[in-house]
């Protein structure tokens, strides 16, 4: 039987791959922008231009807003309303340097977390058999 170029293994393997890395770059490159609002004039200047522009972040609020920086330890010198391991994250991440730095840090960890879940759902049996149903 003959294969069509989208039945290739390997095309079919890194389509998930390539669509999450793509997704995640559109949004960091739309978010970086804010990270330049927080240094120029802190959280009410990122959410002022957060909310006029769609592009609220988290990760962006919640540095200035919990003041990370200060690195105080989650639920015990910061209130975080957060899951534990969403806290030790933030806090974490917050070591690394300036607004950018915590910002990069948490772009490139979320993204070793979304490559994991891509690579576990791709091998995992219900994928699996809904790859054969379509052949």
């Amino acid at each position: 039987m003959r294969r069509g170029p989208l039945e290739l293994d390997g095309v079919r393997r890194a389509g998930p791959f390539v669509a999450v890395a793509l997704w995640m770059f559109f949004a960091f490159e739309s978010l970086w922008p804010g990270v330049e609002k927080i240094r120029s004039g802190g959280w009410y200047l990122y959410h002022s231009w957060a909310y006029s522009n769609l592009a609220y972040s988290d990760i962006l609020a919640l540095y200035s807003g919990r003041h990370l920086a200060l690195h105080g330890a989650p639920y015990v010198h910061q209130r975080i309303e957060y899951p534990v391991v969403t806290g030790v994250f933030m806090w974490t991440m917050a070591w690394f340097p300036g607004v950018g730095g915590y910002f990069i840090a948490s772009a490139v960890a979320l993204f070793g977390c979304a490559v994991l879940i891509v690579w576990v759902l791709e091998r995992s049996s219900l994928t699996q058999l809904s790859g054969d149903c379509l052949r």
